[in-house]
């Protein structure tokens, strides 16, 4: 897996070491990383963190886990998007969409 394209959902919580990194900055997240890592066929990462979050109504330390998991999510999910953009060095779909665009645009009527 190429860690500086950001990565899909499923692919969040791999154990290497961009992820694992990121795992060291939040322990707490840590007891609940192994559901996340071995989703069986046919769930989602989103169902788990679904699941996650209706223990988390009645267990507080789940509840903090999961905050663990958001802030995890952000740093890895932010590094990944800078490391991307260093290694496409701003060529990207989004430029050429809103070069196509431009180009759609009919130009103004001179009078």
């Amino acid at each position: 897996m190429l860690t500086e394209r950001p990565p899909l959902a499923a692919d969040l919580f791999y154990p290497e070491d961009f992820f694992r990194d990121g795992l060291l900055q939040y322990p707490r997240c840590k007891p609940i990383v192994p559901y996340l890592q071995s989703i069986p066929a046919g769930k989602t990462v989103e169902a788990v963190l679904e699941e996650l979050q209706v223990e988390a109504e009645s267990d507080p330390e789940r509840q903090h886990q999961l905050v663990a998991v958001r802030y995890y999510l952000n740093s890895v999910i932010n590094g990944c998007q800078d490391r991307w953009s260093c290694l496409a060095r701003g060529v990207t779909n989004y430029v050429t969409l809103l070069d196509q665009l431009r180009r759609s645009r009919r130009p103004p009527m001179r009078i």
